[in-house]
């Protein structure tokens, strides 16, 4: 390892990558200089290297254009890759690229996969530092043989670098926590907190997990669209398109649909939450991508992540009450509105033409010289090969082709006589 010192930030640069240590937790960044995304990252890769400074965490990155070796072993397939590696184990960082997110990541990795609770002051505590996101608690003896508990340390130890675990005893359990149970598992989040219950629940332990971890109203980016996806395929994504700076401000459109949507929440959870996942986007850009069309902003519409289909409301968002919103998540539900998009051959070639023609809109407004240069020197190129064919002089004269013939005719007329 070298030490690359910046801004008081210790980030090791690596020369070569040992991943067998007993001990040993890295968190990695594998990047390209070339790649513009891994530039974007590096301040970003400061910062969590600064905040994980006192973990035992040691925080590096890899130059994969000098160590083609190593990425070939590792299976680095894209640029930047970010992730951790845990007593020989591999935990792959498939989300938001900031630096709480990556923080974040980070402390679940170190573990341990389930973190136990002395008293319920312990509870009040991290539930106040984890009021932004979701965890699990297991209320319940560690050492009882239950098949429930079993399964509880099974799932932890499988997902523990996507959500944080809890235990704590059932008596230790404030008066908030409903459990008339011996072991009882709860999912916290937004505020409350909902109880797992395998008889109604159909869906094993595991899946209920996957699928309850995600907070009321997440931002979503691009890799949280994907892995909802794959996490909440029993469920609708609700898609509001709003603006994180117009969001602040108290009587602005954006605000206005965002209180409809918490409202329409407060008011009909129980009937909604089994059926439908509310996330913000922060612009539209990746709403654009998926409706293939310019949205406004804001806007709200029902997504499917597995099929990439979506469903439109018939009115203005800002025109809803909390009722009308009800009524159209309810008929999606039922088949009463209209399906749209997917991943049909028509819709895959009508997205490769959007974003083919978004691209170059894009770099035309961004960087008109260079996008002149680009298409105009091949353009160019072209028109003079097109000229030149066209306006080659390709006649012959008819006395280039018979004058031979005519001589040799003369000639045996001349003999004859």
């Amino acid at each position: 390892l070298n030490k690359e010192q910046n801004m008081s930030v210790c980030v090791c640069v690596l020369r070569g990558v040992s991943l067998n240590g007993v001990q040993v937790v890295k968190l990695l960044q594998f990047y390209a200089p070339w790649c513009g995304h891994c530039k974007r990252l590096m301040p970003t890769w400061e910062q969590v290297a600064l905040t994980l400074s006192n973990e035992p965490i040691t925080v590096g990155k890899l130059d994969c254009t000098k160590h083609t070796s190593v990425t070939s072993e590792l299976k680095i397939n894209g640029y930047p890759t970010v992730r951790m590696y845990r007593y020989g184990e591999k935990y792959e960082y498939h989300g938001e690229r900031s630096k709480e997110a990556i923080v974040d990541f980070a402390l679940k990795v170190i573990g341990p996969e389930v973190r136990p609770l002395s008293d319920r002051y312990e509870l009040v505590r991290v539930c106040e530092k984890l009021k932004k996101t979701a965890f699990f608690l297991l209320a319940g003896e560690k050492n009882v043989s239950n098949p429930l508990i079993e399964e509880y340390y099974t799932v932890a130890k499988k997902l523990f670098s996507k959500a944080y675990f809890y235990q704590i005893l059932p008596r230790h359990l404030p008066s908030t926590f409903p459990c008339d149970e011996t072991v009882c598992i709860f999912v916290v989040k937004d505020g409350t907190q909902f109880l797992y219950n395998p008889t109604i629940d159909q869906n094993s332990l595991e899946k209920w997990i996957q699928s309850s971890r995600w907070p009321f109203m997440q931002l979503a980016k691009y890799e949280t669209l994907t892995e909802m996806g794959e996490c909440c395929n029993d469920k609708l994504l609700v898609v509001a398109v709003l603006d994180l700076v117009e969001k602040r401000k108290l009587k602005s459109p954006v605000k206005q649909l965002d209180d409809l949507i918490r409202m329409t929440w407060q008011q009909y959870s129980e009937q909604l939450k089994g059926k439908f996942q509310f996330v913000w986007l922060d612009g539209n850009e990746i709403a654009n991508s998926i409706l293939l069309r310019t949205v406004p902003v804001p806007c709200l519409f029902v997504f499917n992540a597995s099929s990439y289909s979506y469903y439109l409301p018939d009115q203005d968002a800002l025109q809803m009450t909390e009722e009308i919103l009800l009524q159209f998540l309810q008929n999606v539900v039922n088949g009463f509105v209209a399906m749209r998009g997917g991943k049909g051959r028509v819709q895959h070639l009508r997205r490769i033409f959007y974003e083919t023609t978004t691209a170059i809109y894009t770099m035309f407004a961004n960087q008109p010289l260079l996008a002149c240069c680009l298409f105009g020197l091949p353009l160019g190129i072209f028109s003079v090969i097109c000229y030149t064919i066209c306006s080659t002089d390709v006649s012959v004269d008819s006395d280039e082709i018979y004058a031979d013939s005519y001589d040799s005719d003369s000639d045996d007329h001349e003999k004859e006589e």
